[in-house]
């Protein structure tokens, strides 16, 4: 499938004109990621099969170091990767300040872009230690000081998206800490 530009050059459907170098004499020397593949790229990359889009595919364990004292933990997706969380998991200890925090869970995009904000099913009060795990459940809630926060799924974050934590209210002596994400990975070369 091919479209004709304003300009009369004729356009691959991988998004390159017909001139460009993937083309080679006996064809498309890449196979183009078509908008009904978005859903079957991994499993296409699974296979490390798809002819032009060579990735290596793993499931990593990343522990994120603890933040300083009232900073907001975040992990970065490297570059060629991307990723799709599976679960996440950590634990904020709030100080004595009385104050409510309400931690959100957050990807932003490459340019800093809010894409999701999920806040807290439950405000967090001082002097208290709450664990928060998200995963791709359909239901959020708080129990005996556990906290379920909500991916969205299917999400693949590209390089240099992000995702952390946003708290309200977040006090100087409130402390992050175990933050682990559990990721599927898809190095792109």
């Amino acid at each position: 499938m091919s479209t004709v530009n304003i300009d009369g050059s004729i356009m691959c459907a991988c998004g390159q004109p017909q001139t460009a170098p993937v083309h080679g004499p006996g064809g498309h020397q890449y196979a183009p990621i078509r908008g009904v593949d978005q859903i079957r790229d991994d499993q296409h990359a699974d296979k490390g099969r798809r002819k032009g889009h060579n990735a290596i595919v793993e499931y990593r364990v990343i522990t994120l170091p603890k933040p300083a004292a009232g900073a907001d933990f975040s992990a970065k997706v490297p570059s060629p990767a991307r990723w799709r969380v599976q679960c996440l998991q950590a634990q904020l200890l709030t100080d004595a300040v009385a104050v409510n925090r309400v931690p959100h869970l957050v990807i932003t995009d490459g340019q800093g872009n809010s894409v999701y904000n999920f806040p807290s099913p439950s405000n967090q009060v001082a002097s208290t230690t709450a664990q928060y795990s998200a995963g791709t459940t359909v239901v959020s809630t708080q129990f005996d000081g556990a906290v379920v926060w909500v991916l969205p799924y299917p999400m693949k974050l590209l390089q240099g998206w992000t995702i952390g934590s946003l708290t309200t209210a977040l006090d100087p002596g409130d402390q992050w800490s175990n933050i682990v994400l559990h990721v599927k990975e898809w190095l792109y070369f």
